[in-house]
């Protein structure tokens, strides 16, 4: 019983991180996104094209934790993994350079300062990333034929 509840637990990331993903893709394709988060560590002029780039970044490892087996889906979840751990990393800097800007996360949505809240989320993500590793399904394989047992882990 015990092990299948801790694959639950580990599958069920795959579909969560791929819809935060999506979502936070999503808030910074706008305009008003450039200059929140992270992006104030950088200069006025590459705010927005970083910005875009993480957009893009997300929006490929959103898709690929869906979609991606074999050496591309590890690749992508070890990947997505890495991003949410240089999150911290970066949100702890943010936070420290600019202690009234907001995460970013969500574009110009996440506007609330840096908290221990934000960090540990963020933290949480990566744990939950890192965990995906070595799993068979694919996020989407998860998504359309959910188990008790995943119902129950949510």
């Amino acid at each position: 019983m015990f092990p299948e509840v801790l694959d639950a637990v580990r599958e069920v990331q795959l579909p969560l991180l791929a819809a935060l993903l999506l979502l936070g893709a999503a808030a910074k394709a706008s305009p008003r996104a450039a200059g929140t988060g992270v992006s104030v560590l950088l200069p006025e002029r590459l705010r927005r094209p970083v910005t875009l780039a993480t957009c893009l970044l997300e929006g490929a490892l959103a898709v690929a934790l869906l979609t991606a087996t074999g050496l591309l889906g590890e690749a992508a979840r070890v990947l997505t993994a890495l991003v949410f751990a240089l999150s911290v990393a970066l949100l702890l800097v943010a936070r420290r350079r600019d202690p009234e800007a907001g995460c970013g996360c969500f574009g110009g949505l996440s506007r609330t300062p840096i908290g221990w809240r934000t960090l540990t989320r963020a933290g949480l993500l990566a744990a939950g990333a890192a965990a995906t590793v070595g799993l068979a399904p694919t996020g989407w394989e998860v998504a359309s034929a959910p188990t008790a047992t995943h119902g129950v882990v949510l």
